[in-house]
C-alpha cells in the first residue's frame, strides 16, 4: 500500500510538471498576441481620472524613487493623482530608530509635487484595507474620485510597465471596469547575498511562475464559452493587492475593501466572481520585489495563506451586502481548495521521499527526488526564458539560475509548506484564546 502511494505521488508530480509547462506556454502565446502597442487618443488621456493609491509603512528607502517612477512614466495623463497613505502604525513598527520616517517623506513629496496627496490614517489597529478605504472615502467626499474614476492600487516597491495605463484606458472604453496586473517578482534578485540566496531566488521564480501559470491562466478562463451556461460554471478569479484597477462605481457597489478579514484581496476577488464582474488580466507586468531574507519570505507566505484559508468566512461578509445564491458555495470551495493544495503539495512530496528512505527503496527514492526536482526546476527555467522574451529578467547567467534552482528550490518549497502550518497553528491558538490574528508586515532589509 505504501509503495502504491509513493508511486502515485511520483506520477502526480510528473503530471503537474507537464500541466505547468502547458499553462505557461499558453499564457506566453496570449501575452505575445495581446501586448501590442496601445494607441489611444490625447482626449482619452486627458479625460480619464486615474487615482493611484500607495499604502505605505516603513518604506523610507524606496518611497521617493517609487513616486519618481510614476511621475516620469505616466506624466502624460493630465488627471493622474497619486495618494501616499501612511498610518499611525509607523511609530510602532519603527520604534524611533530612524531620523526620518515614511510620514515625513510623504509630507515632503506632497509639498514638492502638485499631483501628490499625503493621506494619514490616524488609527494604530488598522490594516491596508483601512488605509485604502479611509483615503478613497475622503477623496470621494471632496470630489477627487467619482463613479467613473479609475482607482489603481500599488505597493511601495511597484514598478508597473510603462504601457499599463494606456492599455487600461483602451480597455475601459470597451466597457471593462476591473483590471488586474500580475507580478514579475524578479526585480531585486541581484541584491540577494549570502545564506539563502539560492532559496530566495528560487522563491522569486516560483512566484513569477505562479503569475504566469496560475493567476493569468486562471483569469483567462473568464472568457471561455462554458461560462455562458450559468453561474455555477463561472470560474473563480481572485485579486492580488497590487496592480489592481477598479472604477469608482464598482468600489461603491462592493462597499469598499473588506476590513474584517486577514487579507482584503481574496474576498474581493470572490465577490467580483460571484457577481460575474470580469477581472480583466493585463498583459504587462508590475515589477515587484521578493522578500530579501528567508525570515521575511516565511512571514509573507504565512500572510498569503490566510487568503484562501478563510474562504468560507467570506460568505458571511458578502451576505451583508448581497443576497446569497448557491453558486457562492462552489466559488468558495474552489478558493478554499487553494489552501488545501498549499499544504498537500509540499507535505506529499517530502513524505514520499522520506518513506522511500524508510523502506530502503533506493529506486523509489531516486525517482521521487528526480520528479521533485523536475517539478520545481523545469517550469521555473521555462518561466525565466519566457519572462526574458515578453518582459524583463535581471542580468544573471542562465547557468547560475539553473544551479540556484537545483540548490534552493527544495528548501523554498519546504518553506512554502511550512508557512501554511505556521498559519494553521496561529489560527488554532487564536481560536483557543479567542483573539484575532494580527497581520504582520513583511519587512525588507532595505528598510533597516
Amino acid at each position: 500500500m505504501i509503495n502504491f502511494l509513493i508511486l502515485l505521488a511520483i506520477i502526480g508530480f510528473g503530471l503537474m510538471t507537464l500541466s505547468w509547462v502547458r499553462r505557461i506556454s499558453s499564457v506566453y502565446h496570449w501575452i505575445r498576441k495581446n501586448s501590442f502597442s496601445v494607441n489611444i487618443g490625447k482626449n482619452d488621456r486627458a479625460n480619464f481620472e486615474i487615482s493611484v493609491l500607495i499604502p505605505v509603512l516603513g518604506e523610507m528607502k524606496i518611497l521617493e524613487s517609487t513616486v519618481e517612477y510614476f511621475l516620469e512614466n505616466f506624466n502624460h495623463f493630465k488627471k493622474l493623482k497619486i495618494y501616499l497613505i501612511t498610518t499611525e502604525k509607523e511609530y510602532i513598527y519603527l520604534k524611533n530608530n530612524f531620523s526620518k520616517n515614511t510620514i515625513d517623506i510623504a509630507k515632503e513629496l506632497e509639498k514638492k509635487h502638485k499631483n501628490i496627496s499625503h493621506v494619514h490614517y490616524l488609527n494604530m489597529d488598522g490594516k491596508m484595507a483601512h488605509q485604502l478605504n479611509f483615503c478613497i472615502k475622503k477623496a470621494i467626499s471632496v470630489g477627487e474620485i467619482s463613479a467613473n474614476s479609475i482607482i489603481a492600487i500599488y505597493n511601495a516597491d511597484s514598478r508597473p510597465d510603462k504601457r499599463t495605463f494606456d492599455w487600461v484606458i483602451s480597455e475601459r472604453t470597451r466597457g471593462y471596469k476591473v483590471f488586474q496586473q500580475y507580478g514579475n517578482y524578479l526585480q531585486n534578485l541581484e541584491s540577494f547575498k549570502g545564506f539563502g540566496r539560492s532559496m530566495l531566488l528560487s522563491a522569486a521564480i516560483w512566484q513569477t511562475r505562479w503569475s504566469l501559470g496560475f493567476e493569468i491562466n486562471n483569469a483567462l478562463k473568464q472568457f471561455n464559452p462554458i461560462t455562458l451556461f450559468g453561474r455555477i460554471f463561472y470560474p473563480l478569479n481572485y485579486c492580488i493587492g497590487h496592480g489592481l484597477f477598479l472604477t469608482g462605481d464598482v468600489y461603491e457597489s462592493i462597499g469598499g475593501f473588506n476590513e474584517n478579514m486577514y487579507n482584503e484581496d481574496a474576498v474581493l476577488g470572490l465577490e467580483l466572481s460571484y457577481i460575474n464582474e470580469i477581472i480583466n488580466p493585463i498583459p504587462f507586468f508590475d515589477h515587484s520585489d521578493t522578500p530579501d531574507s528567508v525570515k521575511s519570505l516565511y512571514q509573507q507566505k504565512t500572510n498569503w495563506f490566510f487568503g484562501p484559508f478563510q474562504a468560507f468566512s467570506y460568505i458571511k461578509e458578502i451576505g451583508k451586502r448581497k443576497r446569497i445564491k448557491i453558486n457562492i458555495f462552489f466559488l468558495t470551495s474552489k478558493l478554499f481548495l487553494h489552501s488545501v493544495y498549499w499544504i498537500l503539495g509540499p507535505t506529499i512530496m517530502f513524505a514520499s521521499i522520506l518513506l522511500s528512505l524508510f523502506l530502503l527503496r533506493v529506486d523509489y527514492f531516486l525517482i521521487d527526488l528526480l520528479m521533485a526536482i523536475l517539478f520545481l526546476t523545469i517550469p521555473g527555467l521555462i518561466t525565466w526564458n519566457v519572462m526574458g522574451e515578453i518582459d524583463w529578467v535581471p542580468k544573471i547567467n542562465k547557468k547560475e539560475v539553473a544551479f540556484s534552482l537545483l540548490k534552493g528550490s527544495l528548501g523554498a518549497y519546504f518553506l512554502h509548506g511550512l508557512s501554511a502550518y505556521k498559519a494553521l497553528f496561529s489560527w488554532i491558538v487564536g481560536k483557543i484564546l479567542k483573539r484575532s490574528i494580527a497581520k504582520e508586515k513583511t519587512f525588507m532589509r532595505r528598510a533597516n
